[in-house]
C-alpha cells in the first residue's frame, strides 16, 4: 500500500511540473505585485543582508506560471536566476507563453574592468548604486558576470549584478566594460 502511495505522489508531482508554463515579458519595468490588482504593493527582493527593492521584469525575463490567472493577472514565480525567488503577479498583458520567442540578445556580459561604476541612468553624470545595507556604491570587477536587462542607451547597457553574496538593483554600466 505504501509503495502505491508514494507511486501516486510522485506521479502528481511530474503531472504538476508537466502544467507549469514559462512566460516571457514582453514589456520594460513590469512590476511584480503581492496581490492581483494594481493597488497592490509590490514584491520586494531580500538578500542576506535584508529585505531589497521592488522587483521588476524586464523584456525577454522568463519566469513560471502554474496557470493561476485572476483580474488580468497571472501568479508567476522566479526563474532565469532572478533576485527574487517568491511569488508574485504580473499583469498578464505584458505575458506571452511559449509560442513568444525570446529576444535573441546576449543574456549575461563579463566585465572587462576593474571597479567599474554602476550608475543609477545611462549618463556619465549619474549618481552610482548603492548597496541596499549602506555598505556603499556598488562596482564591477574583472570577470564578474551581470544578467543583460536588453536595453541600450546613450553608450550604457542596462543590467543586474551579483557580487558572489547578494543581488543588487538594476543599473547602467558602459558597454566599453562589457563582453
Amino acid at each position: 500500500m505504501k509503495r502505491y502511495f508514494f507511486l501516486l505522489v510522485i506521479l502528481f508531482s511530474l503531472a504538476g511540473a508537466a502544467f507549469a508554463q514559462v512566460y516571457y515579458c514582453t514589456g520594460d519595468k513590469v512590476r511584480v505585485r503581492n496581490a492581483p490588482s494594481l493597488k497592490s504593493g509590490m514584491v520586494k527582493y531580500y538578500s542576506y543582508y535584508g529585505s531589497g527593492g521592488p522587483v521588476y521584469l524586464y523584456k525577454g525575463m522568463r519566469v513560471r506560471s502554474e496557470g493561476v490567472h485572476r483580474n488580468g493577472f497571472t501568479k508567476v514565480s522566479c526563474i532565469d536566476g532572478n533576485a527574487w525567488c517568491t511569488t508574485g503577479w504580473v499583469a498578464s498583458e505584458y505575458l506571452r507563453g511559449n509560442q513568444y520567442s525570446a529576444p535573441r540578445a546576449k543574456d549575461y556580459f563579463h566585465c572587462t574592468g576593474d571597479k567599474v561604476r554602476v550608475r543609477n541612468a545611462p549618463s556619465l553624470n549619474s549618481g552610482m548604486v548603492q548597496y541596499y545595507n549602506g555598505a556603499g556604491a556598488v562596482y564591477l570587477y574583472k570577470g564578474m558576470r551581470v544578467r543583460n536587462l536588453g536595453v541600450r542607451r546613450n553608450g550604457f547597457i542596462k543590467v543586474s549584478c551579483y557580487d558572489g553574496s547578494t543581488w543588487c538593483t538594476d543599473g547602467w554600466v558602459s558597454a566599453d566594460y562589457l563582453r
